[in-house]
């Protein structure tokens, strides 16, 4: 049935509301990196004072989110034109998959909001003191990037980042109106599913 093969994307913006998207997303992002440099400046003039372990997941935090929002707003222009409808993209394919790559990195935010929450329990519950608390954070950080770089590289090996389904902006999808299951015409993206998976893992 060739009703499987067809494509079940988003309904098409008009350029208007494309630009109106992209311009709220650009503030958004914005006022996060903003939010973010004042974060970084605040702990700068701390540091001497204040818990380096503390310190150290919030600057990570915080420039994972920065990273994560610089490519959030530029996902738009950076989708393939080749592959999209989108009025405002002006990129290809590996413009696209570094957008997929980096915002896919981004959910290491999760994981560094769970290592703060981790560090208030120990320090608060248990009274956990700054040596062993340290020695602990080294093997925190190497678990929450790793969690995040290895499905990113996954997606790359793969070339599971295309224009998403609903949204604008590039990640684990198949091509536009080349769904998985429709063989060698979608052979891009037709692990994005696996790659999504492993993500939300």
């Amino acid at each position: 049935d060739s009703s499987n093969c067809e494509g079940q994307t988003m309904a098409p913006l008009s350029r208007d509301q494309e630009v109106l998207v992209v311009t709220v997303s650009i503030m958004a992002s914005l006022m996060a990196i903003c939010g973010d440099v004042i974060l970084i400046y605040a702990i700068r003039k701390r540091w001497a004072k204040g818990d380096k372990t503390y310190y150290r997941i919030l600057l990570f935090l915080s420039a994972i989110d920065m990273l994560n929002a610089f490519w959030y707003a530029s996902s738009t222009v950076l989708m393939p034109v080749e592959y999209t409808s989108r009025h405002l993209a002006v990129g290809n394919v590996a413009s696209c998959a570094a957008s997929g790559f980096f915002i896919s990195f981004g959910t290491a935010i999760y994981s560094y909001n769970a290592m703060l929450s981790l560090f208030f329990f120990l320090k608060i519950r248990y009274g956990m003191k700054k040596r062993p608390m340290a020695r602990l954070e080294i093997y925190l950080h190497a678990a929450a990037l790793m969690a995040a770089l290895a499905p990113a590289m996954l997606g790359l090996v793969l070339e599971t980042y295309n224009e998403m389904d609903v949204g604008l902006g590039c990640w684990n999808a198949g091509l536009p109106n080349s769904p998985e299951g429709c063989g060698d015409t979608c052979i891009r993206g037709s692990q994005a599913r696996l790659v999504g998976y492993v993500t939300a893992v």
